[in-house]
């Protein structure tokens, strides 16, 4: 059914991971978190079947997604595919493909210091119009997170024959590799002195400039 009709307004299983000292006495976002599994709103859980983790994701609005040990998080893509919306729960934490992907237009990001009720009076004041659409959004950019498996790994083999397709219709264009590409072609050095095969050029005696050789 439609996202709008889940049981739970958020979701997070996962331990606790107190934060850096670096952050001072400040409570880590999973202990917060933690902290709330009591609340009949909120689908939270520290150690459950991995069967029990993918129900609260498929059975709630929004997957909560706090800061851990790591610098990256594999619950940030997994949950997209339980079309949840993501929230993440860690100030330095830089979703991948940016310049691709619209991120902030279907993830919500959140102060990770400043959970208390005003957080969650945040998650319900959205309205329905607006999750529909996210979700949406989410829908469409979601496969640029999506890894694909080698040409020599017997993975690829399943993917041929459509085990993705309706989810990601456009994988073999729209993937992680590619877009990895892409935002490598972005890179590529310039040269400063024209375009390779068709700018010449002999030194000045001054240096400063360059004198141009006609073709």
């Amino acid at each position: 059914g439609p996202v709008t009709d889940r049981d739970f307004l958020g979701e997070f299983v996962g331990w606790n991971r107190p934060l850096h000292t670096a952050h001072g006495d400040h409570v880590s976002p999973r202990q917060r978190l933690l902290g709330w599994a009591q609340r009949e709103e909120l689908f939270i859980r520290q150690d459950v079947p991995y069967k029990e983790a993918a129900r609260g994701s498929l059975s709630a609005k929004f997957c909560l997604v706090p800061r851990g040990k790591s610098a990256w998080s594999s619950r940030f893509f997994r949950v997209m595919f339980s079309e949840c919306v993501p929230v993440i729960l860690n100030d330095y934490y830089e979703p991948p493909f940016e310049p691709i992907v619209p991120v902030s237009t279907f993830v919500i990001k959140y102060p990770m210091k400043d959970l208390d009720d005003r957080f969650l009076d945040t998650l319900r004041a959205i309205p329905d119009d607006l999750l529909e659409v996210m979700v949406a959004r989410m829908q469409e950019h979601r496969c640029w997170y999506l890894w694909i498996p080698g040409l020599m790994d017997y993975d690829n083999i399943d993917l041929n024959k459509g085990k993705l397709n309706r989810i990601c219709p456009d994988w073999k264009q729209k993937n992680a590799f590619m877009a990895v590409m892409r935002l490598l072609r972005r890179k590529v050095r310039v040269s400063k002195t024209g375009m390779a095969g068709t700018t010449f050029w002999l030194p000045t005696i001054e240096g400063s400039n360059i004198q141009q050789v006609a073709t």
